[in-house]
């Protein structure tokens, strides 16, 4: 059980996520959700992909009983957490593959914050939007908290 809040366990998602990625991948920046980043400014020839990261349910609002009673009543929060892949189009698959499996080993048996990873997708090829190749990589995740009802 988690005595933080679901936006701060977010925070610390996106936190263990940069700590992850970025030593594997130094030259392929992440879009957080909220922040500027326009992938027509990257400079093709040395940055040929980027990834984008989003939540969804992370919420202080509204969360569905687990068990107890109403007055000892413990909390799961739900969602789901994406990471999106891309890579400039005609560079071949090799690269977007490449970074899929390792977002992909950042969701298989996570846990951070309280939060934890399950129902992970395989990587799901969306193909070209003519500028870039997309592959996508998704899991739910269950976060725990030890409030009471209101």
């Amino acid at each position: 059980m988690s005595e933080i809040s679901p936006r701060e366990a977010q925070g610390q998602l996106f936190a263990a996520f940069e700590a992850y990625w970025t030593p594997l991948y130094p030259d392929v920046p992440i879009a957080w959700p909220n922040s500027a980043f326009d992938p027509q400014e990257l400079s093709p020839g040395l940055e040929d992909a980027w990834v984008r990261v989003f939540t969804t349910g992370f919420t202080d609002q509204g969360h569905v009983p687990l068990s107890g009673s109403v007055e000892t009543n413990y909390f799961q929060e739900t969602g789901r957490f994406t990471i999106e892949t891309y890579v400039r189009q005609g560079r071949g698959t090799g690269q977007v593959n490449d970074l899929a499996y390792a977002a992909q080993g950042f969701m298989d048996g996570a846990r951070v914050a309280d939060v934890i990873f399950n129902n992970r997708t395989g990587a799901q090829h969306v193909g070209s939007d003519g500028a870039w190749y997309q592959v996508i990589q998704a899991a739910d995740w269950v976060y725990f908290t030890n409030r009471v009802a209101p």
